[in-house]
């Protein structure tokens, strides 16, 4: 892979300038549904996921499926990318925003006032329960899932800060819904101590 400066991306490259402190990761490619809206980039599903103080369950805040702008290699909002609201049964919603909040009916030719169902929708939404339950300490993460062309369901990245509240809200209402009341009444509960947190 070669950048706009002409600088070759190999191992040699890496160990040069980051001695050891790099990862590599397999290519992974995604399910041919999720291509379609950008071959380019793997289009991940942010699942934002509460884990309930009153009942301790994790629950699903809101889906949304993050589409990279044509031709670049990755899908967030700062590289051009698009969020579309997940309705719960997996169906996009009609419209799609981008990090400055404009709506648009099309991405990348891609007729959003047409149907279009995530595969697999019900399998990501446990993986991302799954997942959530193991982080015990956080109540709200949001995970980059995606569907591999193997129908696998992956786990790209866990945020657990900088999760931000735009895309969520353009594309599907307030953040936290239904359980409004309960985030309100455990910050009141916590507030000395998320005060302490935030300040020192």
């Amino acid at each position: 892979m070669i950048d706009n400066a002409d600088k070759v991306l190999n191992i040699k490259f890496l160990q040069s300038h980051l001695k050891e402190n790099y990862i590599l990761q397999e290519v992974l490619s995604q399910h041919s549904e999720l291509s379609r809206f950008n071959n380019t980039s793997i289009n991940t599903i942010r699942v934002l996921t509460w884990l309930s103080p009153v009942t301790g369950k994790v629950e699903i805040l809101h889906c949304i499926l993050r589409v990279g702008a044509r031709g670049q290699h990755v899908d967030n909002s700062r590289s051009g990318g698009y969020a579309i609201g997940v309705k719960p049964d997996g169906l996009l919603n009609q419209f799609a925003t981008n990090k400055y909040g404009k709506k648009f009916t099309e991405v990348n030719e891609i007729n959003l006032l047409q149907k279009h169902i995530l595969p697999l929708f019900d399998k990501i939404k446990n993986k991302a329960k799954e997942i959530s339950s193991k982080y015990c300490h956080f109540h709200l993460l949001g995970l980059d899932m995606m569907v591999d062309e193997n129908q696998t369901i992956r786990c790209i990245e866990i945020n657990i800060i900088g999760n931000e509240i735009n895309f969520y809200q353009l594309n599907n209402g307030p953040l936290f819904g239904e359980y409004t009341n309960e985030v309100i009444d455990y910050c009141a509960e916590k507030q000395q101590h998320l005060f302490r947190s935030f300040t020192l």
